[in-house]
């Protein structure tokens, strides 16, 4: 007898009020997802760890003892989509302990687009600009007698 290596989507991804599965989903969902983890997510689109802040997180323990605990920490950028909405978030996040910039962004894909555009300004701005675009040199003249 032949098994069967399909696998059985959980029943809450054919809830009719749910949004079907994105191709970029990674999948990973199970039948025993609490409602609220229950989202589509891309694969990590970018995870870097940003130079210009601490690469430590701090956390004080739990445990009442007044230590804290540290570790490194990376930005990430990926979409998700929860399983009920109809269209996806762009989240930019620390992934460890949600770091020391707090809970990161989610953004909708207009506000990532406007995002996007301005980023490309600043880069303009901050970008070195070639030999023939930068401000004329002062053209230094004799004195007059």
């Amino acid at each position: 007898m032949a098994t069967s290596n399909t696998v059985t989507p959980a029943a809450w991804l054919n809830d009719t009020s749910a949004a079907p599965c994105p191709a970029w989903c990674d999948g990973g969902h199970k039948e025993n997802d609490h409602p609220e983890d229950r989202m589509h997510y891309s694969p990590r689109l970018l995870e870097f760890r940003p130079i210009l802040l601490d690469p430590y997180f701090y956390h004080q323990r739990k445990d009442g003892s007044g230590l804290y605990d540290h570790g490194e920490w990376s930005l990430s950028v990926f979409t998700e989509q929860k399983w009920r909405d109809r269209e996806a978030t762009i989240v930019i996040e620390p992934d460890i302990m949600r770091g020391p910039v707090g809970e990161g962004l989610r953004l909708t894909v207009d506000e990532a687009r406007k995002v996007r555009r301005a980023l490309s300004r600043a880069l303009n701005l901050a970008a070195p600009k070639a030999k023939a675009e930068r401000r004329p040199r002062l053209e230094v003249v004799e004195q007059a007698s």
